[in-house]
């Protein structure tokens, strides 16, 4: 009977001198080469300037290529960049009380994304070095 205690023991010790206290997924994100660069689409949108409507859509357009494209014709449904009637709808849009008051709060909360853009970049970097093939 003592001989299957001090068995037990001794397998019940080794199991445990043999974990690790560090996590294989630790990583700093120091080690990491990847950059990143945010830009607010919704503030670039809210100063367009509306008495030059085409010139600042092509403007948008191509700094956001792709997602100008999905906002406004997925989400605003406004239409694409090359429809007849798209500067007038979004002319509409941004001019709406409603979008108005949703972009005044926004900006009331959301000004200083520093903590929020550190946090993306900090995640961003911790995957590429977990996972440099993705």
């Amino acid at each position: 009977m003592f001989r299957n205690i001090m068995l037990i023991l001794f397998v019940a010790l080794g199991s445990l001198w043999g974990c690790k206290k560090e996590s294989r997924f630790k990583t700093d994100p120091k080690d990491s080469l990847l950059t990143m660069e945010s830009h607010r689409f919704d503030q670039a949108l809210q100063s367009m300037d509306t008495t030059k409507m085409t010139e600042e859509i092509m403007r948008l357009a191509s700094l956001y290529p792709s997602f100008y494209k999905l906002y406004c014709q997925r989400i605003i449904r406004v239409g694409l960049p090359n429809d007849k009637q798209h500067s007038f709808f979004l002319k509409h849009f941004l001019s709406d009380t409603i979008y108005q008051e949703v972009y005044d709060t926004v900006q009331l909360h959301f000004r200083d994304l520093t903590g929020v853009e550190t946090d993306l970049v900090n995640g961003l970097k911790r995957y590429n070095l977990l996972f440099p093939e993705k």
